[in-house]
């Protein structure tokens, strides 16, 4: 199917006006569908809305939201980088909620194979799936990274399908999910049974409390991730009323603007999406005003990334810590463009499918750890799923 099929472009007046009267905002740099459809032959990132809200049972204005997000991103204005990105106008939605989601996988199926970056804005979070069944397609396995204030585990479908995407991802059959982080999660919207469910199967999560005093804390697992999602009540009400599921604790717009620029930065992530925004509870629209933000911080990392995988050039530097223990050595890599840092997790040679994931992101802290003699946690979690 020609991707030009599952789109429509952008006939809201008030998005068309957003932005035109200043030659300094995003308007006259994104390559918007309008009249034609955008060659994306130089494309590095294409915007798509969804407005799907089908599998939302209480916030269902949330189908709403891509036109009033794209208001505000047109208004912001543009930096001193080549920009290649495209707005794509919204999907076609299906005739079921199913079929909405078969769209949203070949659409960014078409992207991610031609090394395009989908940015999916707008519909309940139970796009999330979507979002991670293309990677079945691209055939290998993936870290996913959710920003979300609790874990939708639910199993209960008539509570709603942005209640229980999780459990369908992770029983998701042929299973490419190689590991999953869960970012800002509030101990009072979980229960201890899925909290030890994520510990059992060796995931990722760090709660809200943990990841505001330090927000560099989560770099590590953003720069090892495939794609990023990020549900709206993530985000304190205060700072973003714009979706049902807010509380009074939450992420602020800084800290969601930091965790959008940490995705674009990562040389590994190739899908984004915010969802859950509904511009019915938007006071002043506000909540619009913050996802545009988050978008353009996101593009913003993508231009700085520094493509520093390469550990075997000169840009990094090698170090190897011994221990009494077994692993006797671990290796770690520090990049001198970036200063960041990697580890070494062997593989089992008989199991190539664990190549992509056996060198990971690490901190400077994992590398004192070790040296101190201790075994870092990341290094036998990771292990852990190699045996």
């Amino acid at each position: 199917m020609e991707i030009s099929h599952l789109f429509e472009p952008i006939e809201n007046q008030q998005v068309l006006l957003a932005g035109k009267e200043s030659p300094d905002t995003l308007y006259h740099v994104l390559n918007k569908y309008l009249d034609v459809f955008p060659d994306l032959s130089q494309t590095n990132i294409a915007i798509f809305g969804i407005e799907e809200a089908r599998g939302s049972n209480e916030n269902k204005s949330c189908s709403k939201g891509p036109d009033f997000i794209r208001q505000m991103l047109y208004n912001l204005k543009r930096s001193n980088v080549p920009y290649r990105i495209a707005d794509l106008g919204n999907l076609r939605t299906g005739e079921t909620l199913e079929n909405t989601f078969t769209r949203v996988q070949e659409a960014c199926f078409q992207l991610i194979k031609n090394n395009i970056i989908p940015v999916l804005i707008g519909g309940s979070h139970d796009i999330t799936y979507a979002q991670y069944r293309v990677y079945q397609q691209l055939g290998h396995q993936i870290t996913v990274v959710n920003v979300d204030s609790s874990f939708d585990l639910g199993e209960d479908e008539t509570k709603g399908m942005n209640k229980m995407h999780l459990h369908r991802l992770f029983l998701h059959d042929p299973n490419y999910l190689f590991n999953y982080s869960h970012l800002g999660f509030q101990s009072f919207l979980v229960t201890q049974k899925e909290i030890d469910m994520m510990e059992k199967l060796k995931f990722d999560f760090i709660r809200i409390g943990d990841l505001k005093k330090n927000i560099e804390n989560c770099e590590p697992l953003i720069r090892f991730s495939d794609m990023v999602s990020v549900d709206l009540s993530s985000l304190r009400i205060s700072d973003s009323p714009g979706c049902f599921h807010s509380h009074s604790f939450g992420l602020s717009g800084e800290e969601a603007c930091q965790i959008s620029w940490y995705s674009g930065m990562s040389d590994k992530v190739s899908s984004f999406g915010i969802y859950e925004y509904n511009p019915d509870l938007d006071n002043r629209m506000q909540s619009a005003n913050i996802v545009a933000t988050m978008i353009w911080y996101f593009m913003e990392g993508f231009y700085h990334r520094k493509h520093d995988r390469d550990f075997h050039s000169n840009q990094f530097v090698k170090f190897t810590v011994t221990l009494k223990q077994n692993p006797h050595a671990i290796i770690f890599y520090k990049s001198t463009l970036t200063d960041r840092w990697w580890m070494e997790v062997p593989f089992p040679q008989e199991k190539f499918i664990y190549q992509r994931s056996s060198i990971v992101p690490c901190t400077y802290q994992d590398y004192l750890a070790t040296m101190s003699g201790d075994i870092p946690d990341r290094w036998l979690k990771t292990h852990s799923k190699f045996i």
